[in-house]
């Protein structure tokens, strides 16, 4: 699963890549600056653990599957607030 996500991770991060009008200086500087100063990511509400747990007991195929159809959005990628 670990790998996986971090798979995820990177073709997400390609998608942004593609879509809008950054480079990855100003990618890795958005991430930070979501971050916080180098802090752990933060949740809205709920904890990580279990967002994780939810995750991992769809399975691998799901989380291919969701992030497929979410890469699969033509434009620009716009951000929330909130995982």
């Amino acid at each position: 699963m670990q790998a996986d996500l971090a798979r995820t991770e990177a073709r997400i991060e390609d998608y942004v890549l593609r879509n809008a009008p950054t480079n990855r200086a100003a990618l890795d500087r958005f991430r930070r600056d979501q971050l916080g100063s180098g802090a752990e990511a933060s949740f809205c509400e709920g904890d990580a653990a279990g967002m994780y747990r939810v995750v991992a007991g769809q399975g691998v195929a799901r989380m291919r599957a969701d992030t497929d159809r979410l890469l699969a959005r033509q434009g620009p990628p716009t951000w929330g607030d909130c995982l």
